[in-house]
């Protein structure tokens, strides 16, 4: 027999609670479904997460938890309260990068194709982060050159290993800094940008590769003229690649599977007591107070997302994503690094010395399962190396501004002088 207790849905072998995180306001009644027939397909030894309601598993008859929290303070802040995980209604939303509301029942995985910048790994697709087009328009672009510009500037965004844009808040200085592979051997360069009328001009600053910096351009596409979200090109020994950085805070998404036929996991139970604490706005500090993500996307190459999350009572868990998908569809089985010093591969702004590693530390491992190329995550935590143990899913959403359209990009580009 099944029952409902709150937002638990209880089964003789397992709970699973689903709730959510964001930045609106909904009611804190909770709405009763019957139980679905079918049992859903198992990944890494939990129910897999469904294409549509957030992709959490049918058969526990699950709800979700969202409303009012730290987005007063920061967007995307944690937030409370419970609602059916099936409602449509509009206060279940935050805001798009088109600046429309986008609701909880929008984050589905079940596209054919995820959005991808062109490069491979292994079989795998490296994808966007985004939902602004910019990266189909650079990838369409690129087909303009002749075919032998196009194979140099593929071995260049090919030789990309990662890259940072680094605001200096001391200063307001800008760098980018990019690691290449250059004959089995990671090389750096570090490029300061300066302000140049409507963009920012690219000098060279250090460099320990031997390739020759030829010039490039930062430009900010954020409308209210901020730089969260941002592009470079760059002319490297004859060859240009484009990057584009993305910057936000995310909503997240939390769904609890617990098996209750195994001995008790204190690793997980203090996950979880987090993850409900946060969602009931409980009158503690150990509870989530906001998820920000960084992103870098090199067309033709490789993409990356930093993601940190930060609690009130100062733990913090920081994650380097690989941003891959299958060719076809967007989910797969992708291991996730833990990162403690998170500042130095992304522009997340932490002091790690200030905050506890005991939520990262309680971690297991983490697996990316879905990835859309639009800037929405899921994962899953895993708390000891028995794929049958309880285990927490996480997904992630870009909360992402208004952008200049790609028209106007494009107008901008084309009285760019060559270089």
């Amino acid at each position: 027999m099944k029952k409902l207790v709150l937002i638990f849905a209880v089964t003789s072998l397992s709970l699973l609670t689903f709730v959510s995180c964001g930045k609106s306001n909904d009611s804190k009644n909770v709405k009763q479904q019957a139980p679905p027939p079918a049992p859903a397909p198992e990944q890494n030894g939990a129910p897999v997460p469904a294409a549509d309601n957030l992709g959490l598993d049918s058969t526990a008859n699950p709800s979700v938890a969202k409303g009012p929290g730290s987005a007063a303070k920061r967007p995307g802040g944690i937030s409370s309260g419970e609602a059916d995980m099936n409602s449509t209604d509009s206060s279940q939303s935050s805001t798009s990068s088109l600046g429309k509301k986008t609701s909880v029942s929008d984050l589905k995985f079940d596209e054919a194709e995820a959005v991808t910048t062109g490069g491979q790994l292994k079989g795998l697709s490296y994808t966007s982060a985004g939902r602004d087009g910019l990266m189909a328009a650079f990838k369409s672009k690129s087909k303009s050159v002749s075919p032998e510009q196009q194979t140099l500037n593929q071995k260049l965004a090919q030789a990309i290993v990662s890259a940072k844009l680094n605001r200096i808040a001391t200063t307001g200085e800008v760098f980018i800094q990019l690691t290449l592979n250059e004959f089995e051997k990671y090389q750096t360069y570090k490029i300061k940008a300066i302000p140049d009328g409507l963009k920012m001009k690219l000098v060279s600053a250090a460099k320990t590769g031997d390739l020759e910096f030829q010039g490039g351009f930062l430009k900010c596409t954020d409308l209210d003229g901020g730089c969260e979200n941002a592009y470079v090109k760059i002319k490297m020994s004859g060859a240009y690649t484009r990057i584009i950085f993305r910057s936000s805070f995310a909503d997240s998404h939390f769904g609890i599977y617990k098996n209750e036929q195994l001995a008790l996991n204190l690793k997980f139970d203090l996950w979880k007591s987090y993850v409900l604490n946060s969602t009931s706005n409980a009158a503690t500090n150990r509870k989530i107070d906001y998820v920000q993500v960084s992103s870098f996307e090199v067309l033709n190459g490789k993409s990356g997302m930093g993601a940190l999350l930060t609690t009130y009572d100062q733990n913090m868990l920081g994650l380097s994503i690989p941003l891959v998908a299958v060719n076809k569809g967007s989910v797969g089985s992708i291991p996730v690094a833990k990162l403690a010093q998170i500042s130095k591969n992304y522009d997340l702004a932490i002091l790690p010395n200030t905050y506890s590693q005991k939520l990262s530390e309680a971690i297991n491992n983490v697996q990316l399962i879905a990835n859309n190329g639009l800037g929405q995550l899921r994962m899953i935590l895993s708390f000891s190396a028995d794929i049958q143990d309880s285990k927490i899913f996480m997904t992630l959403s870009r909360i992402q501004k208004p952008t200049i359209s790609i028209s106007d990009l494009q107008k901008f580009e084309a009285a760019i002088p060559n270089f």
